[in-house]
């Protein structure tokens, strides 16, 4: 008679969230684009199916978020167009306050993550606070790093109301990177934060303690045909300024006034 221990080895093999299940769907438009201003109101928008199943990572990580949410994307060959909700039952307690691009403050927050190239590894963030604020960052080495130098050019609204808060904007495909490809897939994450309940909700979710950022983005799919973007925006702008000083007789380049226009 023999006796001993018997040992039964397993593996779990582990795969970042979004890397197959987890899709949201873009839209391509047929018509008229919505127009941005905050208020959603175009019925375009409900062509869209709505991303709303965020998760929370703060107070209570993996609980449903508080608040319900949905995003929504549309695109047509020149750009790509996103639509957030975030409803709330105390509107009068949303927080946001307006400051200077990039700067950050203590406010509700929407975040949008691209990860354009779809390498898992750089991702483009757009934030929005309820007062219009904005905030955009290049993110690399999967989250590691940010460059807050990185300044797009896109159209951007939000608005605070009875049901919530709403932001929308346009972003020009020129201001992102993607390869070539008659069907595109970008990585995706989405965030809220609720500053009064000191929430933080994602979709798709992923663990505090999990290293790295853009390996667990989710995917963005139904980007067909899109023509090769312009790596180039034209913003015309004008600008004017005086200068009043006391003036120096016999000096006719010193007459107390100086305006210029450019």
């Amino acid at each position: 008679m023999r006796s001993g221990t018997a040992f039964l080895s397993f593996w779990i093999l582990v795969f970042p969230a979004g890397a197959g299940a987890q899709d949201a769907r873009a839209v391509r438009l047929n018509g008229d684009q919505p127009v941005i201003d905050g208020r959603l109101a175009e019925p375009v928008w409900r062509e869209a199916p709505a991303l709303t199943d965020l998760v929370q990572r703060e107070p209570r990580e993996g609980a449903a978020a508080s608040e319900s949410t949905e995003v929504r994307f549309l695109y047509n060959d020149r750009a790509l167009y996103v639509a957030f909700r975030g409803y709330d039952r105390e509107p009068g307690r949303i927080m946001g306050r307006l400051v200077r691009r990039d700067q950050r403050i203590i406010s509700d927050y929407f975040n949008l993550f691209i990860d354009s190239y779809f390498d898992r590894r750089t991702a483009f963030e757009f934030s929005f606070n309820p007062s219009g604020a904005r905030r955009d960052v290049f993110i690399y080495d999967d989250g590691a790093g940010r460059d807050d130098s990185w300044d797009p050019v896109y159209d951007w609204a939000t608005s605070v109301d009875s049901l919530g808060w709403a932001v929308e904007m346009r972003i020009p495909f020129s201001q992102l990177r993607f390869p070539k490809g008659d069907s595109l897939v970008f990585g995706l994450r989405v965030r809220r934060s609720i500053v009064r309940l000191r929430e933080d909700a994602n979709w798709p979710f992923f663990p505090r303690d999990r290293s790295g950022e853009v390996s667990y983005y989710g995917r963005l799919v139904g980007l067909v045909g899109l023509p090769p973007p312009r790596r180039i925006e034209v913003v015309p702008y004008t600008a004017s300024s005086a200068r009043f000083e006391p003036a120096q007789d016999g000096n006719p380049f010193a007459t107390g006034r100086r305006t210029t226009v450019r």
